[in-house]
């Protein structure tokens, strides 16, 4: 009898749980990261851990797969632009990117991104290592050893490894 009453009062507190939400959808659990559920609410996605207990609040019109870019980080998408929540939820490069390229493309551990048109680099902390103020910018080592070829204002010059302007 004790049993038959602690399932049926978990089985309520659980229900209760999801039935207070008020999502339009709750997606499978595991399909993203393991005991979490993406949900979707008025348009918007964010994730509930197994408990029922919203862990990413549903603010983002996109969630892509985590570890597509950096291991345990996902992209996001909110009004457009890209950011990236970690395993844990936390919002580590917030949405301010309209694009965002994969880590070690151009440098180990440094992303292309994208912000006003213009191109500067984030490194594997999710920091800003070098300011979108750049119009082109070519690989390391394209014209010189250790050094990336970049364009601002029309005009050609070189960053080093460390994102420094020559």
């Amino acid at each position: 009898m004790k049993t038959s009453f602690f399932l049926s009062t978990l089985a309520l507190v659980f229900l209760s749980a999801f039935s207070t939400s008020n999502y339009e959808t709750i997606f499978g659990f595991d399909e993203y990261k393991k005991g979490w559920a993406m949900v979707e609410k008025n348009q918007l996605f964010g994730f509930i851990d197994k408990d029922g207990i919203e862990v990413v609040e549903p603010v983002y019109t996109e969630i892509y797969s985590f570890g597509d870019y950096k291991k345990d980080w996902a992209l996001v998408k909110k009004n457009d632009l890209l950011g990236f929540i970690d395993k844990d939820g936390i919002e580590v490069v917030e949405p301010i990117y309209q694009e965002i390229y994969s880590f070690g493309d151009y440098k180990k551990d440094w992303a292309l991104v994208k912000k006003n048109d213009l191109l500067g680099f984030i490194d594997k902390d999710g920091i800003e290592v070098v300011e979108p103020n750049y119009q082109e910018i070519y690989s390391f080592g394209d014209y010189k050893k250790n050094l990336a070829q970049v364009k601002k204002d029309g005009k050609f010059t070189f960053i080093d490894k460390n994102g420094i302007e020559l």
